[in-house]
């Protein structure tokens, strides 16, 4: 016999093992709690990029503006099941096929969607700076190297989006929303007088391209419509005009 069982020591009167074979276990120190790779909550909320809320809001009113029929119908949740059910079945040209199921699922999902897409560009702006040309209104790309004055520019940035629909124009729209006011309100401190403003404080021109199996002209129409129209006044300010 090579061990023997005896008692170890403790006063739980437990048995232990003691032979050639017995090691005496080490106690084991409490590992440190790994930290996350986004960092803690402080530094996350200190690297968030800043969106406002009325720039978020300005973008979810556009999507009620946009659908207010859809959004007001009593056929509004039967749609939304028919499209939950084709996709739960991955059918996806079911899902897309038809223009009110299109409506739908941007009135419902696509807003989301936005407000995210617009926090990643705003956060990813300096990188996007670097990839934009200059290019005169009106003018294409030839012309505008041979332009006498820098102030006759707008940056240009083309943009593909493979799946993009509803969300995608919403949200780029919404990121040139931000960096023309951001601009506009640097040169109010820069020339609190000047009333002018240069090209380059518009924010860029984007030259988007959505590439999807689905056909989402009618849908981005009417968002691309809602980017352009000035947003109503309210009671308040109406009565001040």
């Amino acid at each position: 016999m090579y061990g023997k069982v005896v008692g170890d020591g403790k006063d739980d009167g437990r048995p232990g093992w003691k032979g050639p074979a017995f090691v005496k276990k080490t106690d084991q120190k409490p590992r440190p709690k790994a930290q996350s790779a986004g960092g803690s909550k402080e530094e996350l909320e200190e690297t968030e990029p800043n969106v406002s809320v009325q720039s978020q809001q300005l973008l979810l009113n556009i999507f009620r503006d946009s659908f207010v029929e859809v959004l007001t119908s009593g056929d509004l949740k039967p749609l939304l099941q028919e499209v939950k059910t084709a996709l739960f079945e991955r059918d996806f040209t079911r899902a897309f096929g038809k223009s009110e199921y299109l409506e739908a699922y941007s009135a419902r999902w696509s807003p989301s969607r936005a407000l995210c897409y617009q926090s990643v560009l705003v956060g990813v702006q300096e990188h996007l700076d670097g990839i934009t040309t200059e290019v005169a209104p009106g003018k294409d790309a030839e012309a505008a190297e041979n332009a006498d004055s820098v102030k006759a520019t707008r940056p240009f940035l083309p943009a593909v989006c493979f799946g993009g629909g509803a969300a995608e124009v919403v949200a780029f729209g919404g990121y040139t929303h931000d960096l023309r006011d951001a601009s506009e309100q640097q040169e109010t401190v820069d020339e609190p007088e000047s009333e002018s403003q240069s090209p380059s404080s518009q924010g860029p021109t984007i030259d988007l391209t959505l590439i999807d199996s689905a056909d989402w002209g009618n849908v981005v129409q009417k968002l691309h419509d809602g980017l352009l129209t000035p947003p109503p006044l309210s009671k308040h300010d109406s009565e001040r005009a």
